[in-house]
């Protein structure tokens, strides 16, 4: 791995300038990002939460009752009886609260670490793009992540899944170069396997961009052909094991439909949430489709497009059949990958102008910016209106 792409054999002693600047602007935009993530529900905690306790809804009605359940007949037998469907993270909350700890307090923490966990695997993902400038500013994007902030208010099972089936598309990425395959192939195993029983309907729509997605790089670059099968008939046998779980759910994403839709028609609602970063994620999807086109393009660029697809796609679905429970397309819209659409486009734009090379110190002012505009921007959209930090029963 080159050094532009933070090396951890890099040498500090034979850094260039150009070089440590890109390796500081790097670790800036992480602190940063994770100081705007936590920050971000600091703030909420003080400002509208129950007795600091900033509980969303479904932590009073799935997961708190959950914990208790895994508490009274262990986590074997709490699994079994919900046919290994989201029983990951109850069975892990369950494990501080045995040592002492709350529960409330457990549902309070525990979201807030995955939400910065989700940061990191961000970060360890976007270490796949050759220029190290989009990297940082996915990771500084990434603090204004709406997923992130919807997914720790009441998707505490999906926020599980996110980081995990992130850190396994990074081994996708790396198929065509990893020198340990056979270890690679087991450690996906296990991450898949994981996210499965945390979140099986997130699951299967990584699943289904991944299949996508290597495909695409498969017809590219014949050489990594053996590889590619060998992942996209491991992707198979997870489609075929997570089968059965994923039809306990398949019925309740048609028993709701158009009489309890939470949120205005779509795209309204969408256009809200992620603000005025929808025009670069749009102008990213672009610079995605054009890049691709060229026989070297970079293979997490193939994965972005093939992810970005596939979430509009299946999100669309509820809005375009209204019998279709429309929680199916908020949770899968949630993971439209806006933050490193939007890298890519701030990326190609400040190279088209030449503002990057004209302006050194313009991506330390940026990873710093960002988080400090986006992460507010959130907060003021989210938190008076939209979450739902606890039941009115609870009030």
């Amino acid at each position: 791995m080159s050094s532009g792409k933070f090396s951890p054999a890099f040498e500090p002693s034979l850094e260039k300038p150009d070089d440590a600047r890109t390796r500081r602007n790097w670790w800036l935009s992480i602190i940063v990002s994770e100081i705007a993530v936590v920050g971000f529900f600091v703030a909420a905690n003080l400002t509208v939460g129950r007795n600091g306790l900033p509980l969303g809804g479904d932590s009073y009605i799935t997961y708190q009752p959950w914990i208790k359940q895994v508490l009274a007949v262990g986590p074997l037998q709490f699994a079994a009886s919900h046919h290994y469907v989201e029983v990951l993270y109850p069975v892990l909350a369950s494990i501080p609260v045995r040592l002492g700890a709350t529960i409330d307090e457990v549902e309070v923490v525990f979201p807030i670490v995955l939400a910065a966990l989700s940061v990191i695997a961000t970060a360890y993902v976007v270490r796949e793009f050759e220029d190290p400038k989009v990297g940082a500013l996915t990771v500084a994007f990434s603090a204004g992540w709406f997923a992130l902030y919807r997914m720790e208010v009441d998707f505490h099972g999906q926020l599980l899944a996110f980081p995990l089936l992130l850190l396994a598309s990074v081994l996708l990425l790396r198929i065509r170069k990893a020198t340990h395959f056979p270890r690679d192939i087991a450690i996906f195993t296990v991450l898949v396997g994981l996210a499965a029983l945390a979140h099986v309907e997130t699951t299967a729509v990584f699943v289904a961009f991944w299949v996508a997605a290597l495909l695409v790089l498969g017809f590219r670059n014949r050489l990594w052909k053996p590889r590619i099968l060998v992942m996209l008939a491991l992707a198979l046998v997870f489609s075929i094991a997570i089968l059965p779980a994923a039809l306990t759910v398949y019925p309740l994403a048609f028993a709701c439909g158009a009489n309890c839709r939470p949120y205005p028609v779509y795209p309204p609602y969408w256009l809200e949430a992620f603000g005025p970063e929808v025009a670069l994620a749009i102008l990213g999807l672009g610079v995605c489709a054009s890049k691709l086109r060229k026989p070297n393009a970079e293979p997490i660029i193939g994965l972005v497009l093939a992810w970005s697809v596939a979430t509009i796609i299946i999100g669309s679905l509820a809005y375009l059949f209204p019998w279709i429970n429309i929680e199916v397309s908020d949770r899968t819209l949630l993971m439209l990958p806006v933050p490193l659409l939007s890298a890519i486009s701030t990326g190609w734009l400040g190279d088209r102008f030449g503002v990057f090379s004209r302006y050194p110190g313009l991506m330390t002012l940026l990873v710093l910016i960002i988080p400090a505009v986006t992460a507010p921007a959130v907060y003021a959209y989210l938190v008076p209106q939209r979450f739902r930090y606890y039941p009115s029963s609870v009030l």
